[in-house]
């Protein structure tokens, strides 16, 4: 098995400047590496899927999280509670 591979990073403005090890900037926004645990029959299954729907893992994961998040939201609005902050 074959680990994530360094994709090159071209900068439009040549400039030397590098984003930090653990941050990059994607079509305006800024994500961050992290690490999870999860079961490994749910990253083999997340892996499959992401293939299938030819889409990064992160990007699926992505999607889940924040329609869960938002169905959360969501139920708590129901049931008059108020929302979570962001900060």
């Amino acid at each position: 098995m074959v680990g994530p591979q360094q994709r090159g990073r071209v900068n439009p403005a040549g400039d030397d400047d590098e984003l930090p090890p653990a941050a990059e900037l994607v079509s305006g926004r800024d994500r961050e590496k992290v690490g999870i645990w999860m079961p490994r029959g749910l990253r083999q299954r997340l892996r499959i899927h992401a293939a299938v729907l030819d889409r990064e893992i992160s990007e699926v994961i992505a999607q889940a999280v924040t329609e869960y998040l938002d169905r959360h939201d969501q139920q708590r609005a129901k049931e008059g509670l108020s929302p979570i902050p962001l900060r």
